[in-house]
């Protein structure tokens, strides 16, 4: 019996490692030396989804929830997916590059295999996987701002344009957006402990604070079309929520020209010495690389001009970053990315079944409906509902959905996203036939052998490959993440 419960939690051990890991800088660089950290990142997301895959195949409860959660999704949703899925196993096929595009296939398959388990044990046991979920972030948020003070004031309290671990400002922006919604849930809900309160409300300011620290001109404008389409969408059900967020900005705001303005002005101006020492340590804040100013409609543009050249099923997963450009390894717009890489078909399955949930979710939550909920689950509703409009305005001028701890949030929020919709696991009771598991096993018994396999040697000489790439330039060579930091494939 305490063999069981000790297994039992190794899911949310996993989830928690992989939060906890990928926002300790310090920690990161230790366990991997050599590897940067949006590499590690990747390896960690990677080693995550492989370790769920096997926790979910090897434990008969958890194939059947899974399946079970499955099945909710409508019959026509499923014949969508399966669809879409099959058109990228052509499209990797056609490509140049099978192998890599396989890679991203994979890793899509990956995620919708963890974000049905995420949905499928919320239906199940929903108070232990939401407490233990909100648990999780805010361990992983506390961390990263413990990590991201400590660095500041080893720089004199002046932020220099980096944020530890993250290789790039946009990569955190990319992944907050979808978690800054949810982290004030217990501040309006009386049910949780005084505790959670306080936490809550630090963390929701500290990480608004880290909003206006980025400068994410993107991630604004995702934010005030949320707030917008909220106030549509939810009118009078959504102001105390709006108003929590309005006072939490508006406090994140004097925090943030306190500590990186008034501050720092009241420090000695820093000495050669130092400021020699500043550069030196800004390796702190990570390999950062310089945010590109080139306009994005040049990346749409080559992503329009692949899509006219491979139409029906696009250039292959991954493979934007095959042909060269100057700027970036993805297009920078979610739709173009699929469009280009995925092709028509496909992205049409996914527009309309992405449609089909919004015009769902709606119709189960509109307004009438919203008055009817108790308090814990309208606030939920509301902070998944902005989350997911925020994360899905931003990935239309930024990679959203290809930085891993991105790509992760994303998963977590629509797999709640999901569980909050159909409710309480009342209607689960129908076993899937022996048929369905073994289907279901083999699939993904398939993608953990290929997934390992095809990765396992590049991550062994990735830092290598990577320094050997950059000396041919004499390092004066763009890095262009994807994938891998180094996101350009098919050079040498």
């Amino acid at each position: 019996m305490r063999l069981k419960a000790v297994v039992n939690y190794f899911p949310l051990v996993c989830i928690s490692l992989f939060f906890f890991l990928s926002l300790n800088y310090y920690l990161a660089l230790k366990l991997l030396p050599g590897y940067t950290t949006y590499d590690i990142k990747r390896i960690f997301e990677i080693g995550m989804l492989c370790l769920i895959a096997l926790y979910i195949i090897f434990s008969k409860e958890q194939t059947e929830r899974w399946l079970a959660a499955f099945r909710l999704i409508p019959a026509i949703a499923r014949w969508a997916l399966l669809g879409i899925m099959s058109c990228g196993l052509v499209s990797s096929y056609l490509a140049p590059m099978t192998m890599m595009a396989l890679v991203e296939l994979l890793t899509v398959l990956l995620l919708f295999v963890f974000a049905i388990f995420i949905a499928a044990n919320f239906l199940y046991q929903p108070e232990r996987y939401q407490r233990a979920l909100l648990a999780i972030l805010y361990l992983a948020t506390l961390t990263f701002t413990a990590v991201f003070f400590v660095v500041l004031a080893n720089h004199q309290w002046r932020l220099y344009g980096g944020f530890p671990g993250f290789v790039n400002i946009r990569f955190f922006s990319q992944f907050q957006v979808w978690l800054l919604p949810l982290l004030s849930l217990p501040l309006l809900q009386k049910s949780y402990h005084k505790a959670w309160w306080v936490i809550g409300g630090l963390l929701s300011g500290l990480w608004w604070m880290f909003v206006y620290a980025s400068n994410a001109k993107g991630m604004w404008v995702a934010l005030i079309i949320t707030a917008l389409l909220m106030l549509v969408m939810f009118r009078r059900r959504c102001i105390k929520w709006l108003s929590l967020q309005i006072i939490l900005a508006l406090f994140a705001g004097l925090v943030y020209f306190i500590l990186v303005h008034w501050l720092p002005s009241l420090l000695a101006e820093p000495t050669a010495a130092s400021t020699a020492a500043t550069t030196a340590h800004s390796s702190y804040f990570s390999q950062t690389l310089t945010q590109s100013s080139e306009p994005r409609l040049y990346l749409w543009y080559q992503a329009i001009k692949l899509f006219m050249s491979h139409p029906l099923f696009g250039v292959g997963p991954l493979h934007y970053a095959y042909y060269p450009n100057q700027y970036a390894a993805h297009p920078h717009n979610s739709i173009l990315l699929f469009l280009s890489e995925w092709g028509v078909i496909a992205t049409l399955l996914l527009m309309i079944c992405g449609i089909w949930a919004a015009f769902a979710w709606f119709k189960r939550f509109n307004i009438a409906a919203m008055a009817r909920l108790d308090i814990s689950k309208k606030y939920w509703i509301l902070a998944l509902t902005a989350a997911l409009l925020a994360g899905l305005s931003y990935s239309l001028v930024s990679g959203v959905f290809v930085t891993p701890m991105s790509q992760v949030m994303f998963v977590v929020v629509a797999g709640i996203a999901f569980a909050k919709y159909h409710g309480k696991a009342t209607s689960l009771s129908v076993k899937a036939s022996w048929q369905s598991h073994c289907a279901f096993i083999g699939i993904v018994i398939v993608a953990l052998v290929l997934q390992i396999g095809i990765n396992a040697p590049i991550v062994k000489t990735l830092p290598q490959d990577e320094l050997k790439w950059l000396a041919k330039s004499n390092f004066e060579a763009t890095l262009m993440p994807r994938f891998w930091i180094q996101g350009r494939i098919g050079v040498d």
